[in-house]
């Protein structure tokens, strides 16, 4: 038990039978898109510059800021789920009308915590009210910025209980958590055994930037 409580064990999220299995020719499709059509791939995601819903870009290095960093990585989640959409047929895709917006605005329901609950990134099916709260109910996946990831992870646990609370068709919650100093994204789902939490992806790196897109393929494919 000593061991146990300071270990983190990730998981293969993606592998067959796991809950973001992504066959691999949609997922090259997907990077062929994003390339072909986008001019994005992992290269050109770091070029610098100003970052927009058809360019992402991040700061070579990291980003020194947090607020700095959701907008970019709202265009970047955006884009992939586009470039699925168009590489794809939508048969069995229950999210792929899914759209991630940068939120940073209190939720409607706070289940006990003494202060508002405000995510980062949220993901969502429905049309974001210009005004409204968001119910945690209307949220389908939500993403956590820090640098630190005991930190993260234990902000993404509430956002993820209030998911599954505030929604009794859920049997589990799904959350990206991002480094944003160090381009690390990781993608969370939260069940009733706890946590299954996949390997740090970096998105400086070739195979970290495929990794990110073939989550976001699987997790479409739910």
């Amino acid at each position: 038990m000593k061991e146990l409580s300071c270990a983190t064990f990730f998981v293969d999220l993606t592998a067959k039978d796991a809950v973001f299995h992504a066959d691999s020719n949609d997922v090259q499709a997907v990077l062929d898109h994003l390339q072909g059509h986008y001019n994005l791939t992992s290269n050109t995601l770091h070029r610098g510059g100003r970052s927009s819903e058809t360019n992402p870009r991040f700061p070579p290095g990291g980003f020194h800021e947090k607020k700095h960093s959701c907008e970019p990585l709202t265009h970047l989640l955006n884009i992939i789920v586009r470039a699925t959409n168009d590489s794809l047929p939508a048969t069995q895709r229950y999210l792929r009308n899914l759209r991630f917006h940068s939120h940073g605005r209190e939720v409607q329901e706070n289940y006990g915590s003494m202060k508002a609950l405000k995510p980062d990134v949220i993901g969502l099916v429905v049309d974001l009210p210009a005004e409204q709260k968001i119910s945690w109910g209307q949220v389908e996946v939500v993403i956590e910025v820090k640098n630190q990831i005991p930190a993260l992870v234990k902000q993404a646990a509430i956002h993820a209980c209030c998911c599954l609370v505030n929604n009794k068709r859920r049997s589990f919650a799904i959350a990206i958590g991002f480094d944003h100093k160090h381009l690390l994204a990781w993608f969370l789902v939260f069940h009733r055994s706890d946590l299954s939490l996949s390997r740090p992806l970096s998105l400086d790196t070739q195979q970290g930037f495929k990794d990110v897109v073939k989550h976001i393929v699987g997790m479409l494919s739910i």
